[in-house]
């Protein structure tokens, strides 16, 4: 069994209650739903969340949820309670801030981890703008000549000494064998990934390499009120905004 889970907490330091943010008249986490539902890779999609209004809000739309553990450091170990509970094959997480990521990325990732011999995997996209190259909410990738992860970091590397571009940012769809993610679950994180903050470098910080598969990039991810605006006018600029308050998606 493949499963996708979207991992969906509620304090969010930046943005608490982000998941249920109104995105034309459905919550954030439904998007992210329709989006794994449009890539037709998962076998199963499950929200993984921490609190009660959010599996109420799951409820509500008919998405299947269950509740885990709020001690939790990052989306990856929410993701890896659950898939100790669920005991798929594979597990595909798709992070619950990215309402606009493409069908096409998850299926990507997801099929470089049926097809490839590694255990991880990420997607990756071109950086287009130098804004972003300084943001520090969009992690940077730098690859090796096998497309798997030299490093990932929220500084803008490689530093441009002799050269500009390209460069390259994280897109967060993760795949990961359930060997692979117990490992991660039973490891303590090192010294790189508590400074940057970037749970993947756990599996680089133990010499476990990550294949980065190029994908579609994410026209934004929403980690303020601000992305959010950004994340509405696109949506409505491509005619999905859903009108009405029933209760179940449309169809």
């Amino acid at each position: 069994m493949i499963l996708g889970v979207i991992p969906a907490r509620w304090a969010s330091t930046r943005f608490p209650g982000k998941p249920l943010a109104v995105i034309a008249d459905r919550p954030m986490l439904w998007h992210v739903y329709q989006r794994c539902v449009e890539a037709n890779c998962l076998d199963r999609i499950v929200v993984a969340t921490d609190d009660e209004r959010i599996a109420l809000a799951c409820q509500q739309y008919g998405i299947e949820s269950l509740m885990t553990l709020r001690s939790h450091a990052t989306g990856t170990d929410r993701v890896a309670e659950v898939a100790l509970r669920l005991g798929p094959d594979l597990v595909v997480n798709i992070q619950g801030d990215e309402p606009l990521i493409a069908p096409e990325a998850i299926r990507l990732v997801t099929r470089a981890l049926v097809d490839g011999p590694h255990g991880v995997t990420n997607g990756y996209a071109e950086l287009t703008d130098p804004a972003d190259f300084v943001d520090t909410t969009v992690p940077k990738v730098v690859l090796r000549s096998d497309n798997t992860a030299l490093y990932l970091s929220r500084a803008p590397i490689p530093y441009p000494k002799a050269r500009i571009g390209p460069y390259y940012f994280q897109v967060c769809a993760y795949g990961f064998h359930s060997e692979a993610l117990s490992w991660f679950a039973t490891t303590t994180p090192g010294y790189v990934e508590r400074m940057e903050g970037i749970e993947l470098l756990r599996f680089l910080e133990g010499g476990r390499p990550v294949k980065m598969v190029q994908v579609p990039p994410s026209p934004v991810a929403v980690d303020s009120p601000e992305d959010l605006e950004r994340a509405r006018a696109i949506l409505v600029a491509r005619g999905k905004a859903y009108h009405g308050a029933d209760a179940s998606p449309p169809t």
